[in-house]
């Protein structure tokens, strides 16, 4: 254990100050407030640490590779690279919890879909589906509505863009509600801690979303949507504002299908569903698995992960996260990797194999 206790004590002490691009964050709320460095290689690096050394005590070997990987190059960051793959593996991840599974228990059950606080089951009732009907109602009559203002081909264009304009900032929306419930609030937070509780059971066990009935899934969004639209019906018509306004909400209630649809294995979604994930119209497989990585705090878009990229990139959401601790002193959920509201508690797919974004299509 010498060579793994010295591979964590270097690495930490190796991290570059400005190495990263990420947030500064540290795991400890109370020394944050004076830090100023990179977190994301002091989380990374930490983690790690954790990683390595329960690949120790699931295989011994480990050990004698951690040795040997040293004394081939010097280069730290080389070796902290090497073993970051390592510890990122999916054939590791799946040593340590089919360890933790033996240990714990030696049966094996058939597995329960365990969710959050309050978001306790999978079937849609009568109230989902009244919501659900309620909220398409809306969307369609907005549609109608912007259908019969056209009176020439200029007007059917307004249409057209509507529902384009709709597709592009409806997944931009639902990037920005995704960050906020996944990482602030919880169970009895006012009016969204249902939603806020149901995201979280998702992080923990991640397959239990393909198993959602339809109207379970969609009618907490439905219903606000619903709501929201209901005015509207009542002003004048309007080829581009109605057909935006209804389209723009119904993607939005339809983004926790696509977000399911994108949790199912490809053999199990029929062609033209993969063609469109393939292809950026829905959100696609890979692109949503990065998002159950840690540290969490990617690829938070779900209508069709358009704008995923480009908030990653300009790291949006860590801005927002640094403004919104440096104002109010809260910390976002991301920034505990540890934390029993995020890790992984069960396997990725019901039948117990796990999905690795980094390789998988």
């Amino acid at each position: 254990m010498a060579a793994v206790r010295g591979l964590c004590t270097s690495s930490l002490a190796s991290t570059s100050y400005t190495s990263s691009s990420r947030a500064c964050r540290l795991s400890s709320s109370s020394t944050r407030s004076n830090a100023h460095f990179s977190a994301k290689a002091v989380r990374h690096s930490s983690r790690k640490c954790r990683l390595v050394l329960l690949a120790v005590l699931v295989d011994p070997q480990v050990e004698s590779k951690i040795a040997s990987l040293k004394q081939e190059t010097s280069d730290s960051e080389v070796v902290d690279s090497l073993l970051l793959k390592l510890a990122d593996s999916t054939n590791f991840q799946t040593e340590v919890q089919g360890a933790v599974k033996v240990k714990s228990s030696s049966k094996v059950t058939k597995k329960e879909p365990v969710l959050g606080l309050t978001d306790t089951n999978l079937k849609s009732n009568l109230e989902h589906r009244l919501w659900v009907a309620f909220g398409a109602t809306t969307v369609a009559g907005m549609v109608a509505k912007a259908l019969s203002a056209c009176q020439s081909g200029e007007d059917v264009m307004q249409v057209g863009a509507g529902l384009l304009a709709s597709w592009v900032l409806s997944d931009l929306g639902t990037g920005f509600y995704h960050w906020g419930v996944d990482n602030y609030g919880d169970a009895s937070t006012p009016f969204f801690g249902s939603q806020i509780d149901a995201f979280q059971g998702h992080h923990q066990r991640p397959w239990t979303i393909t198993k959602r009935e339809f109207a379970n899934n969609i009618h907490a969004i439905a219903r606000p949507a619903g709501m929201f639209l209901t005015p509207f019906l009542l002003l004048p018509s309007h080829p581009f504002g109605d057909s935006f306004l209804g389209f723009f909400l119904g993607m939005v209630i339809m983004s926790q299908q696509t977000h399911a649809l994108s949790h199912f294995k490809k053999s199990q979604l029929p062609p033209f569903i993969i063609a469109l994930q393939d292809n950026g119209v829905l959100l696609g497989r890979k692109m949503h698995g990065t998002h159950h990585k840690p540290p969490y705090d990617v690829n938070y878009c779900i209508v069709s992960g358009l704008w995923n990229p480009l908030l990653d990139r300009l790291q949006i959401f860590p801005r927002m996260e640094r403004f919104i601790y440096n104002k109010w002193n809260v910390a976002p959920r991301s920034w505990s990797e540890t934390s029993h509201e995020w890790m992984q508690a069960d396997t990725y797919f019901e039948d117990g194999t796990e999905f690795d974004p980094y390789q998988s299509s």
